[in-house]
């Protein structure tokens, strides 16, 4: 999924075919234009003024070409001091929500696509590798946001961080919540509850995410 000039030109077109308002995104927000982050089909950024988007020559496609339906805009919102980090060109789809709380970091890996209304909400660090399709729906949350307390009154832990390998398919509605780890090349079916570790190059599936398969390929 390099971003090519040649292909950034021609999903432009195909934007502008599908919404003429996209041809005025690119002028509103020219400044993350400039920079390599282009926005369409009304997907914004929130930035504040001490988080930082480091991108390392990547570049960032947040609105999709052919998605059936109409789907509500997305929004990347940075709060103090957050940290997004690209380390090679990235696609997102319409109506993905991504949150990264203060002193947050979020690296994502080059030629991963986000598929449409996924939500992504860090508040200590989330990391997603290279090469990984992640579809609708998908939910991915470093914290339980509330704190849970033990039969003492002790806090339990409510934060711990998320690590994806490359080449990992997540599948239609899957949740992957704090301190889940799923290694290089799994794949984990739709509707797939994480909590956990899934293996490398696995195939796990359920709302339990059992491991139904290893040894597997898939093909991006």
């Amino acid at each position: 999924m390099k971003l090519s000039f040649k292909r950034i030109l021609s999903a432009a077109w195909k934007l502008f075919v599908k919404d003429p308002r996209n041809l005025y995104y690119p002028l509103r927000y020219w400044r993350h234009f400039l920079s390599g982050i282009y926005l369409f089909n009304g997907n914004k950024i929130f930035k504040h003024r001490t988080a930082r988007i480091e991108q390392g020559g990547g570049r960032i496609l947040f609105g999709n070409i052919q998605h059936p339906f109409r789907v509500p805009p997305g929004f990347i919102r940075l709060q103090e001091n957050a940290k997004l980090i690209i380390t090679g060109d990235v696609a997102m789809a319409d109506g993905v929500m991504i949150e990264l709380g203060p002193g947050a970091t979020l690296e994502i890996g080059g030629n991963t696509y986000i598929n449409a209304n996924t939500m992504i909400g860090v508040k200590e660090s989330i990391r997603i590798g290279r090469n990984c399709a992640i579809s609708g729906e998908v939910g991915i949350m470093d914290t339980d946001v509330h704190f849970i307390l033990d039969l003492k009154g002790n806090k339990m832990t409510a934060t711990a961080p998320i690590e994806i390998g490359d080449h990992v398919w997540i599948g239609a509605r899957c949740t992957i919540l704090k301190g889940s780890r799923i290694d290089s090349g799994a794949v984990v079916g739709a509707t797939s509850l994480v909590t956990g570790h899934v293996h490398a190059k696995s195939v796990s599936c359920a709302s339990s995410c059992q491991e139904v398969r290893r040894n597997v390929e898939w093909i991006l």
